[in-house]
């Protein structure tokens, strides 16, 4: 997902296409915000991933998540929240850029946020609850940066890194 935002916005940039450039870099701030959330939820929860036990679901201890350890890090799921971050703030820029393709890029997104969720659970790396507040924490994270983002037209951060001169 980050690989993905980033290659929009360069790809944006260099081209002088200021909505790919838009949609890239407010996509990768949604990825940034909610990763960072994760990663303290993550290091808080402290809990065992399936594959360390099936039969635990309950295994969370408070700080475990900060040592490291992989194992201990299920809570919620990143890749999931990554992916839900990256779908939302597409399908809210897709509002706003192309609203009659909105709902097709909100099921397309969306569509591919869930397989990758599923995926983690059919891989034992993650419990249910983890693939549903990584979904939740993504798709708030991404619509919070975009309503921020709106709001605050021409702000520092679009001001820096986007084309402003060019308009979409």
């Amino acid at each position: 997902t980050v690989i993905i935002s980033g290659r929009l916005w360069a790809a944006g940039r260099l081209s002088h296409d200021s909505t790919m450039a838009d949609v890239g870099l407010h996509s990768g701030e949604a990825i940034v915000v909610s990763s960072v959330a994760g990663w303290a939820i993550k290091g808080i929860a402290g809990r065992a991933r399936p594959r360390v036990d099936i039969h635990q679901p309950r295994n969370f201890h408070v700080g475990r998540g900060f040592g490291g350890a992989g194992n201990y890090q299920s809570f919620p799921s990143g890749h999931t929240l990554a992916a839900f971050s990256l779908a939302s703030a597409v399908t809210a820029e897709a509002g706003h850029f192309w609203p009659s393709e909105q709902r097709l890029i909100g099921v397309l997104t969306y569509g591919g946020a869930t397989l990758s969720g599923m995926s983690r659970m059919y891989n034992n790396a993650h419990w249910a609850s983890d693939v549903i507040l990584g979904a939740g924490l993504g798709t708030l994270a991404g619509r919070a940066v975009m309503r921020w983002h709106h709001g605050h037209l021409g702000n520092w951060v679009d001001r820096t890194l986007l084309d402003l001169s060019v308009t979409p």
